[in-house]
């Protein structure tokens, strides 16, 4: 169903019969659309969870059609982002699950987003997985009120994180992966895999075999065994 978070972000949670587990997902830089609803309610249905995911990018609508411009549009939002807010919405998403074991995942932005928000919103999560998260802010991102996640991470949060990398990734060379592997972040590195290799079927980075393996190792790792 659809659903407006106190801040006045927009969501969808699907529910089912037991609330012992929860999970909530930060879309990518392309926030926002079908891909996430549909990922949010085969994650309910697969993984017997409550899932919540929201708007990262409130009045800036992605449109498949305009694909190109669209980006454009989200890449200059985020620098006007809050960390601040994005934490309150993940803070809010987790309790309209009303699970009692709330997992936390994101891909790419909403992957970086993840390893902040486990040490900004730890109260509200067990552990989180986070899909090929910038390490680093790329330079078109910054903004005043967004801080470096290796900044933020903290020694709790990371030992509850683990991060699902590609190590032809762009986004992730090997001297930030070992940046993050310092803090403790768990990191799992897929071999011969780029950026969004996981979460979209459509992009030519997709690996069937590997995403179906990193899922596994997140359900894994979000609620054990």
């Amino acid at each position: 169903m659809e659903i407006e978070l106190s801040s006045g972000s927009k969501g969808h949670l699907f529910k089912v019969d037991s609330n012992e587990r929860g999970l909530v997902i930060i879309p990518d830089i392309m926030g926002l659309r079908q891909l996430f609803v549909d990922m949010a309610k085969d994650l309910s249905e697969k993984w017997n969870a409550n899932v919540c995911t929201f708007d990262v990018f409130a009045g800036h609508e992605f449109k498949e059609a305009e694909y190109e411009e669209s980006l454009k549009d989200h890449v200059a939002v985020v620098p006007s982002l809050q960390d601040s807010r994005l934490f309150a919405d993940v803070s809010d998403a987790a309790d309209q699950t009303g699970a009692n074991t709330i997992g936390l995942t994101g891909f790419c932005m909403g992957g970086m987003f993840t390893l902040k928000s486990m040490a900004g919103a730890s109260d509200k999560f067990a552990k989180g997985a986070a899909f090929y998260p910038q390490i680093v802010i790329p330079d078109e991102w910054k903004g005043p009120e967004l801080g470096e996640p290796l900044d933020i991470i903290t020694a709790e949060s990371a030992k509850n994180t683990m991060a699902i990398l590609g190590d032809i990734d762009p986004y992730t060379p090997p001297d930030l992966i070992e940046k993050l592997k310092a803090t403790g972040v768990t990191c799992s590195i897929f071999e011969e895999c780029d950026h969004g290799f996981v979460h979209d079927p459509h992009r030519p980075a997709h690996k069937k075999d590997e995403a179906a393996e990193a899922w596994k190792q997140a359900e894994t790792f979000l609620y054990g065994s």
